[in-house]
């Protein structure tokens, strides 16, 4: 896909991101349209798990030794505050864009831009987080990564399949998976597509 300048230059850097979060849970509400009691939970629990991943989001000396290597490229990530995948993802990709010199990391909300969330659908829905690896030489992607690890992608799929847990089961799994990892599967993955 074929990207414009200006979505670059108005989307929002990490900083610009939170601060957005946490001005509009002051209002009571979160990104989007929904902004009911359970949506204003999750945003807030997610504002917790951000901060506990900023903490946590520590790189090798050799992955920051592989982000480094990229070529001059913009990170345009698809969230919404709401997106526990999200809080517990952010973190770790800021870190490696913030380890490279050749990277920029721009947000965008999804529901704010449906034209580009329908070009990187995971198996024909709007999961998020989506992260799309774009040149700045011809603005144009060349890879993307989301909405979860492939670990976690997987063990979805199968309980899709099994239904063996409920959804409040398989997300308190999924944070205890987060927790545990701390995001070295998201920055391994990550990484493993800058290889240009």
């Amino acid at each position: 896909m074929k990207f414009e300048q200006s979505l670059f230059d108005n989307a929002y850097n990490f900083d610009a991101y939170k601060a957005l979060i946490i001005q509009l849970l002051a209002q009571k509400k979160t990104t989007g349209t929904d902004h009911s009691a359970a949506m204003i939970n999750y945003t807030e629990l997610n504002v917790v798990r951000l901060k506990r991943g900023e903490k946590q989001a520590k790189l090798s000396a050799e992955q920051i030794d592989l982000a480094r290597k990229g070529v001059p490229q913009y990170w345009l990530l698809i969230t919404e505050a709401w997106c526990g995948d999200a809080a517990a993802n952010l973190a770790i990709i800021n870190e490696l864009a913030n380890a490279s010199p050749n990277v920029e990391l721009k947000i965008i909300l999804r529901d704010e831009n449906p034209d580009i969330m329908d070009a990187f659908l995971t198996n024909g829905g709007k999961s998020i987080p989506k992260l799309v690896l774009i040149t700045k030489k011809n603005l144009t992607d060349y890879a993307s990564w989301g909405p979860r690890p492939a670990f976690l992608q997987n063990w979805l799929a199968e309980n899709k399949k099994t239904e063996a847990l409920n959804k409040s089961e398989l997300t308190e799994g999924f944070q205890k998976w987060y927790a545990k990892d701390r995001g070295q599967s998201t920055a391994n993955e990550i990484l493993e597509l800058m290889d240009l």
